[in-house]
């Protein structure tokens, strides 16, 4: 009987250790996939979409700017001067359009 007693006993420290174990193991799992969820990064979808849009802002600013200067121009007869005025606003709107796109791309990922 002393020895069934004994038995039983350290079975029961066992389980009790694998339980402590067990319970340290699920602890640093759920730690991990915390850093994890606050170490998620900009997926490459995200990524590429900002890209696109950035190109989009870029081109379209500076052509509709130098579009605008050209006709201007050869409306008004003051060639070069408002083609390179049209382009320096186009340069100035695109800067602004990609700061803009930026700043709120990322304040939605915070």
């Amino acid at each position: 009987m002393k020895d069934f007693t004994k038995a039983l006993f350290n079975k029961i420290k066992a389980l009790e250790d694998e339980e402590k174990e067990r319970e340290k193991l699920e602890s640093r799992i759920e730690s991990f996939r915390a850093s994890q969820k606050q170490n998620q990064g900009i997926s490459p979808w995200e990524g590429l979409s900002l890209l696109g849009s950035l190109g989009f802002v870029v081109a379209g600013s500076i052509m509709v700017g130098l579009g605008v200067g050209v006709y201007l121009d050869r409306r008004l007869s003051t060639e070069p001067w408002l083609t390179v005025a049209g382009l320096v606003l186009g340069l100035l709107a695109a800067g602004f359009g990609s700061y803009e796109l930026i700043r709120n791309f990322l304040q939605g990922k915070q």
